[in-house]
Formats: C-alpha cells, sequence, structure tokens
C-alpha cells in the first residue's frame, strides 16, 4: 500500500517534490533522504542551489526538501537586462 505522503520509487511518475540523487538541488536547503519504502529517515544532506544532489548507498531512494535556507543565499539572482 503506497503512502499517500510519498511515492514509491518504482512509480513512473514522481511527485514535483521528491527528487533524484544527481539531479541539481533546485535550492539550497537540506534534503531528507526518503527510502525505498516511502519512509523517511531523518537523515539529512546540505545542498547548495544547482550542485548535485548526493549518490545514495541505497539504490531506489529519494530527497524530500526538508529545511530551506532562509537567509535568501539560494534565491536565483536576478537577470540583467
Amino acid at each position: 500500500m503506497n503512502n499517500p505522503e510519498h511515492r514509491d520509487p518504482a512509480d513512473a511518475n514522481p511527485r514535483r517534490d521528491h527528487f533524484k540523487p544527481g539531479q541539481a538541488a533546485p535550492y539550497s536547503s537540506q534534503y531528507e533522504l526518503i527510502g525505498p519504502s516511502g519512509e523517511r529517515t531523518g537523515e539529512e544532506r546540505t545542498v547548495v542551489l544547482g550542485e548535485p544532489l548526493l549518490p545514495n548507498p541505497q539504490t531506489e531512494t529519494l530527497y524530500v526538501l526538508s529545511d530551506p535556507s532562509k537567509n535568501g543565499a539560494g534565491e536565483e539572482l536576478p537577470r540583467k537586462p
């Protein structure tokens, strides 16, 4: 039975709030590891905007945003005209 809060990693349509290892971080933040069964692990990784999310020792694990940066450091800079 799927947990409605987290998708099954085998699902072909991942939720937009879940991120794969190797994917560029959309925000500077702490990201929590989500286990293969959709369970929250409590393990967090700090990743800077644009850097790849680190590979995990377990296969089929994902990341979820857990604690966004509050200092504005991870925000996209305004474009110059």
